[in-house]
């Protein structure tokens, strides 16, 4: 899924874009920046007299500045904030995804889940076959690699059939280097990227939606 956002500084927008990773980022915008040459759009969006509601997430790393000017260019703009929520809401779900993903694969869902119930470790989300875990799943977007492999160990020891850590790209290289000496993760663990539980998600929710008039028959 693209990362898109909306620039006056072509020079700033570059520079993000160039900072941004396979999984947020379609490769092909790049060029298309270079090859628009100079475009405002400013003209353009003081035309607009239709009503529209602009959407920006409180976190958004792009900054509330990158909002405030199409605001008040559009006169009949409504500007609203979205609170926990960054550029990306969908990387902010990524726990509720894999857990819808579990429930269409039949299994039983559980968020922060402790294995046993008295440990220490919570793991972000196990897919639950009756009492057994057919799966663990630690969501590393941010926050420590190591903790997370320690995490998974932990589920593994406790029973969890299958192990997977779900990663931003340029986070693989240094989970593949803590975990290759880890017994109990080397013939385990898989790691799936963000984008791959996303059109996971959308496919199953696509698949679903067009299900659904052939179950009620």
């Amino acid at each position: 899924m693209p990362k898109s956002g909306y620039f006056y500084d072509r020079k700033a927008g570059l520079q993000y874009g160039k900072d941004l990773t396979s999984d947020e980022f379609n490769p092909r915008v790049i060029p298309a920046f270079k090859a628009g040459g100079d475009f405002d759009l400013r003209p353009k969006l003081k035309a607009i007299t239709a009503p529209v509601l602009l959407l920006q997430g409180r976190q958004d790393i792009a900054g509330e500045a990158n909002i405030d000017e199409p605001h008040l260019l559009i006169r009949n703009s409504v500007l609203k904030f979205i609170n926990k929520c960054r550029h990306m809401p969908w990387l902010d779900r990524v726990i509720d995804m894999v857990a819808q993903i579990d429930k269409w694969s039949g299994y039983v869902p559980a968020k922060s889940h402790k294995v046993p119930p008295d440990s220490p470790y919570q793991i972000d989300v196990v897919w639950l076959d009756r009492d057994l875990i057919g799966l663990a799943v630690e969501v590393q977007v941010g926050g420590n690699e190591t903790e997370a492999k320690d995490r998974l160990v932990h589920a593994k020891r406790f029973g969890a059939r299958k192990i997977v850590v779900v990663s931003k790209t340029e986070s693989i290289k240094r989970l593949k280097e803590i975990c290759r000496y880890e017994p109990d993760l080397k013939n385990w663990l898989e790691i799936w990227s963000l984008a791959k539980v996303y059109r996971t998600y959308l496919a199953g929710q696509q698949f679903f939606e067009l299900f659904q008039p052939f179950e009620k028959q």
